[in-house]
């Protein structure tokens, strides 16, 4: 049984370790309001404010933070304890009425999903759905959620009618609300794009200064001896980080980052700023400092738990320390291009505003 106890006191707790010890190998999440406090005990092992001295079971999840956490913490629960004081208990409730939506949601995208693709016949049939509506929304779009279905295939017929007709013939035969967000439209060729290398001296490599100057850069023609291929590459191990005060924090609070696609590969930069080097309002030494821990924290693993879609691809990371920055590479996050990936951000344009959203354990010596 999977199991949502929403309220991390000395009750919830209780509990949810009651819960997550029983023979019957029960599924538990503990889920709390203060994202610091999870993150806490999620790490300690134990509820040191209200529970202290009780271990928390290695089987027991504990989450913490907005709804969007306890969302993603809690996908079809069969069994949701609240666990609140009266006092939040309003506020709860509609954490839970979201829960609860979202689960009808999910039936209602397996409906038309179950309806609707054993008569697509297209080579590559990809789903994806939107996040979960807003509680309580005062707009009709803001109640809604998105589910998208792409269908690919060297031919044109699969992609055309094959794939339109059945779309909305269901629209009138699957679940009350469901709608489309336009007509069908006859289906378009795409392209595949692949990243290659050419010859140094096809391009000329040219800087456009700030007032309209061009310059052409030359060539190297020397080259040092311990210039390889891999130059620059982040090594692992890469010293960790020194023992220090955190606090969970947006990485865009100093780390500026800007994205875009080499073909199906996303290409990511991140590095602090020197605005407020140059403004006087920061020094050189937490300028400094900074970047140092930004080239500590980036690694394939981090990047792979900021963005979950690329747990299964090669990532790499190469430290720029000049420019006080790193330069990451997400092998295949695009499939095979722009035109042909059905990502919902298919040039990863907004990739690295997306991670600067991101919270991470920022040191406070650094803010």
């Amino acid at each position: 049984m999977k199991i949502i106890v929403i309220g991390a006191g000395a009750w919830g707790t209780a509990l949810a370790v009651s819960a997550a010890r029983n023979p019957a190998g029960h599924q538990v999440v503990l889920w709390a309001r203060d994202g610091a406090q999870a993150q806490a005990m999620a790490e300690q092992r134990e509820n040191a404010r209200y529970l202290p001295g009780i271990p928390l079971p290695r089987e027991l999840h504990v989450r913490g933070g907005d709804i969007d956490g306890l969302l993603q913490a809690a996908p079809r629960a069969d069994l949701l304890i609240i666990a609140t004081p009266v006092a939040g208990l309003r506020e709860t409730l509609q954490y839970a009425e979201v829960l609860l939506n979202k689960d009808d949601v999910d039936a209602k995208a397996d409906w038309v999903r179950n309806q609707l693709s054993p008569r697509l016949t297209a080579e590559s049939v990809t789903w994806t759905r939107g996040g979960a509506p807003t509680p309580d929304a005062d707009t009709e779009e803001g109640a809604s959620t998105l589910l998208r279905c792409t269908v690919m295939d060297p031919q044109a017929d699969p992609c055309g009618k094959a794939f339109t007709a059945p779309a909305v013939e269901i629209g009138l035969a699957s679940y009350p609300g469901f709608t489309l967000t336009a007509p069908p439209g006859r289906p378009t060729p795409f392209g595949v794009y692949r990243p290659a290398y050419v010859e140094r001296s096809a391009v000329e490599h040219t800087v456009v200064h700030a007032d309209g100057r061009r310059e052409v850069i030359a060539d190297p023609t020397v080259f040092g001896a311990g210039q390889v291929a891999d130059s620059g590459r982040r090594p692992s191990p890469y010293p960790a980080p020194p023992d220090s005060l955190t606090r969970r924090m947006p990485l865009g609070t100093f780390v500026h980052a800007r994205s875009g696609d080499k073909g199906g590969d996303a290409n990511l930069g991140l590095w602090v700023a020197r605005d407020g080097v140059v403004a006087g309002a920061v020094t050189e030494e937490l300028y400094a400092a900074r970047a140092t821990w930004l080239a500590k924290l980036i690694t394939p693993r981090k990047i792979r738990e900021l963005v979950p879609e690329a747990e299964a691809l090669d990532v790499e990371v190469y430290v720029l320390p000049n420019l006080g920055g790193v330069n990451v590479l997400i092998r295949g996050l695009l499939g095979r291009g722009v035109a042909a990936s059905t990502r919902f951000d298919p040039q990863a344009k907004a990739l690295g505003e997306w991670i600067r959203s991101r919270i991470v354990h920022i040191q406070e010596d650094l803010l």
